[in-house]
């Protein structure tokens, strides 16, 4: 069973990664 802070951790991980990758397609 994955622990709930595991699962918090990966979600906002990917969220940044995905927040960050299209603020890079904004600038170009």
């Amino acid at each position: 069973m994955i622990s709930l802070e595991l699962l918090n951790g990966e979600i906002s991980f990917k969220f940044q990664y995905t927040s960050q990758l299209t603020s890079n397609v904004r600038r170009i």
